[in-house]
């Protein structure tokens, strides 16, 4: 296999994750690089799909192995293949990408979301101050990242506030619109409020939220949830009083997905306004509008920003009653939704964001590595020092100290 120009590493997401590989890796091998991507799966395989080089490897059983077993065979796979850049996509990896980069291999770090605020939100990693000390730690790792890191990619423009002097970019997930169909969609006639939400299936992104309205319509309402979801949480979900009224389809392809948001009435887009959320414009909703779906949403400040998609929203506030949720799904089901297809097209459109990643990317290979850099500045430095007669050593010390490589 020839040589990478960028390889793509996840230790979290599956390899045909939106983002990493509909988005981000197709736009660099349409551009003519030459991409692939490795992460979790069932089994080991390799494929080519796409132009893509695309590598699977067993998922790790626990947290422990992601941290051990799994980083050790992705580090096999980037041995073996030898890319110019690795583009990570997990924060657990920048300590494996510390070694890939001293072999001389460009590392770009993508921030999907403000991690340390997110892991507050996840109840499943300890009691509160176990969360607060593991975001304090992630948060100190990424921060000083940007001392070595070649690139960082933001998928928003406010994440890029902790990063302060590094090389970065925002990447946007906007819509790739040449996935969804252009034609016009005729909504079932049905009594039944059809209700979809797809993502994945989390506390923190309202599953219960929706559930409890699904109860709280008595019948009127059928939820259905498209997506991975937790074995424990799934049980729970199954064992919800409004289980009747719910369907979960598990994770579909982007045909599959199409279909399905053809057949409902109203989607559902409902975060817990926690700091992870709070500042995010979540891509489904795109999808759902350009479907010409009507959204009932929680209340977020970005969404209230969003003032061209106004008119296909539906904001409830998180503290209000299930009740109210019922009744913002039945005003939007019985609401004409505007035309959202061309205000995407011209402000959320992925093939503007993929024209940026591509400069971004020829421009990042055609440099030399952040460390040859360092080390081409301290010769320069010294260079200038030995020529100039009144040149103190004492200077001349510092500025190594300080551009020596990390």
């Amino acid at each position: 296999m020839s040589k990478l120009d960028v390889l793509h590493v996840t230790s979290a997401h599956v390899v045909r994750d939106t983002r990493i590989f509909v988005k981000e890796a197709r736009a660099l091998a349409e551009a003519g690089l030459t991409v692939g991507i490795v992460g979790p799966g069932d089994t080991h395989t390799e494929a080519q799909t796409e132009g893509l080089t695309l590598i699977t490897l067993p998922a790790p059983a626990n947290r422990l192995q992601r941290f051990t077993s799994f980083a050790l065979a992705l580090d096999r796979v980037v041995r073996r293949l030898k890319p110019k850049a690795v583009h990570i996509h997990d924060p657990d990896l920048l300590g494996i990408a510390r070694i890939w980069k001293r072999r001389g291999i460009k590392i770009v770090y993508d921030v999907h979301e403000d991690f340390p605020k997110a892991l507050l939100s996840r109840p499943w990693l300890g009691p509160h101050w176990v969360r607060k000390a593991i975001a304090k730690l992630t948060d100190r790792t990424e921060r000083r990242a940007v001392d070595w890191v070649d690139g960082f990619v933001f998928a928003d423009e406010h994440l890029g506030a902790r990063f302060q002097g590094c090389h970065g970019v925002v990447i946007r997930n906007y819509l790739e619109v040449s996935e969804w169909s252009q034609d016009a969609i005729c909504r079932p006639t049905e009594p039944v409020t059809q209700c979809i939400y797809v993502g994945d299936i989390t506390i923190a992104r309202g599953v219960f939220r929706m559930c409890d309205a699904a109860f709280a319509a008595a019948g009127d309402i059928h939820l259905h949830l498209v997506g991975p979801i937790p074995t424990d949480l799934r049980a729970k979900v199954n064992a919800h009083p409004a289980k009747p009224w719910i369907t979960l389809h598990g994770r579909k392809t982007r045909s599959e997905v199409a279909m399905l948001l053809r057949q409902a009435h109203v989607a559902l887009c409902m975060p817990q306004p926690t700091p992870a959320y709070v500042d995010a414009l979540p891509v489904k909703v795109l999808e759902y509008l350009y479907n010409q779906l009507p959204v009932v949403a929680t209340q977020l400040p970005r969404l209230e920003r969003e003032t061209r998609l106004k008119s296909g929203l539906s904001l409830v506030p998180w503290t209000a009653s299930s009740e109210a949720v019922v009744d913002a799904i039945r005003t939007a089901a019985s609401t004409s939704v505007s035309d959202h297809r061309s205000v995407i097209e011209a402000h959320y459109n992925w093939q503007d964001e993929a024209r940026k990643l591509t400069d971004f990317y020829r421009s990042l290979l055609d440099r030399p590595n952040l460390a040859q850099r360092r080390v081409d500045r301290l010769i320069t430095s010294n260079v200038s020092a030995i020529s100039m007669p009144d040149a103190k050593p004492a200077a001349f010390k510092r500025t190594s100290t300080a551009s020596a490589p990390k």
